[in-house]
């Protein structure tokens, strides 16, 4: 499969989205819904460079994430 983001264009698409997208906020928001129904365990579908991937990481939750963009993937 072709990488979506040729020529380095993840680190970009990484650069832009950390500037209006608040991963803290975000991880708050879907750990509560994940706490509220008693689960440790998620999957993250587009889960592009892994921005919010850490937060669920560093917090012993089971995680998986998937990309179509390997590029992405190997930027997380």
């Amino acid at each position: 499969m072709q990488s979506l983001y040729r020529n380095s264009l993840e680190h970009i698409y990484d650069a832009m989205y950390q500037t209006f997208i608040n991963y803290e906020e975000e991880y708050i928001f879907y750990n509560g819904i994940l706490n509220k129904y008693n689960s440790g365990d998620l999957m993250e579908i587009g889960s592009g460079t892994g921005n919010l991937a850490h937060y669920f990481i560093n917090t012993n939750k089971g995680y998986i994430g998937l990309d179509l963009s390997d590029a992405m993937v190997k930027l997380a």
